[in-house]
């Protein structure tokens, strides 16, 4: 086989103020296989124009980076799938580093993590939903995302599709989301 190119996005989260989606990068260049990136996007409206959200809008302390790491670490050591468990991990810390690839739904942040750097490659994308409870006084509130959100959800006209529960929840509030539209 020659050379392949793959990129692919799904919709995580989708209103009339903010979309989130997550993509898939898979190249193959040579035998005996090829390799996946993890890539997150997510846009909310700004003066009448989407403009792109990146983690560090939300995440502007130290204190606040540190708690991120922190729930993140803490979370991964208690999964026996990742590379922080067992009796001998083979990692015991979450590198900043690591916290670069995020999506969102109407429940939580959710951090995704690179193929082979918290766990296994072939274990679908290793990730950390984090509540949006747990995060008030971490993401700062005077961020647009704060109200866009906060509406969005009060509102109900979204669809979220992370996991099969807000997939579900999502489809039986479709029609009324139509409705929304159309107004």
């Amino acid at each position: 086989m020659s050379f392949r190119f793959v990129l692919s996005f799904r919709t995580v989260f989708y209103s009339k103020q903010l979309v989130s989606l997550f993509g898939e990068f898979h190249s193959y260049t040579h035998l005996p296989h090829g390799w996946t990136k993890y890539e997150g996007r997510t846009f909310y409206k700004n003066n009448g124009r989407f403009v792109p959200l990146l983690l560090i809008h939300l995440i502007s302390t130290k204190e606040n980076w540190e708690f991120i790491r922190k729930y993140c670490e803490t979370l991964l050591k208690s999964d026996p799938c990742t590379y922080f468990s067992g009796e001998e991990p083979l990692r015991t810390t979450l590198a900043l580093e690591d916290l670069n690839t995020f999506t969102l739904d109407d429940q939580a942040l959710i951090l995704v993590f690179q193929p082979y750097t918290v766990a296994g490659g072939t274990d679908g994308p290793p990730f950390v939903r984090i509540p949006w409870e747990e995060l008030r006084g971490v993401i700062s509130p005077s961020h647009p995302l704060y109200a866009i959100l906060s509406e969005t959800i009060h509102s109900k006209c979204f669809i979220a599709s992370w996991d099969e529960n807000s997939l579900e929840r999502s489809l039986k509030e479709y029609d009324r989301f139509q409705e929304h539209l159309k107004n």
